[in-house]
């Protein structure tokens, strides 16, 4: 019998979402600071390769934990506990990632042009969240030998 993903179900993403915003805010204003500038002894471009390198961990160890899940709908804690962890460290990534992007873009425009910097950097990323999707789904539906199965 096949089950789809870790079976979890909304309330299941709730509460994890609901965590990772907590963590988020210990991410963004606790640990870097202290780990980047400007109290630790990274710098901005170190503090990107260590959010870029999270994101391995965070997403390739996600794919292990489908031994966990069982046939009922909903998550044990047994799932929960290291898919909390592991998203715990994909969002540490991205909010290490995404604050040295837009401080490092701040520091590589000159001051007359920082405004319009940032506004075609978040231009060009709000258009990779909306066609990225549709790219990604477009490339499954054409590549995909069955199309509608359920793994």
């Amino acid at each position: 019998m096949l089950y789809r993903g870790l079976n979890l179900t909304a309330g299941d993403f709730s509460q994890l979402t609901a965590l990772m915003c907590l963590a988020q805010i210990a991410f963004q204003f606790y640990l870097y600071p202290n780990i980047g500038p400007p109290r630790g002894r990274f710098s901005h471009l170190a503090m990107f390769r260590l959010g870029t390198l999270l994101f391995i961990p965070g997403y390739t160890t996600v794919t292990l934990y489908r031994v966990l899940a069982g046939p009922q709908s909903g998550a044990s804690l047994l799932l929960m506990i290291p898919l909390t962890i592991s998203t715990a460290i994909r969002y540490c990534g991205a909010t290490f990632t995404f604050t040295s992007v837009s401080i490092l873009l701040n520091y590589m425009s000159p001051p007359p042009v920082i405004g319009m910097a940032n506004g075609v950097a978040q231009s060009i990323v709000s258009l990779a969240r909306g066609f990225g999707p549709l790219l990604g789904g477009y490339v499954r539906s054409v590549t995909c030998v069955f199309p509608y199965a359920t793994f």
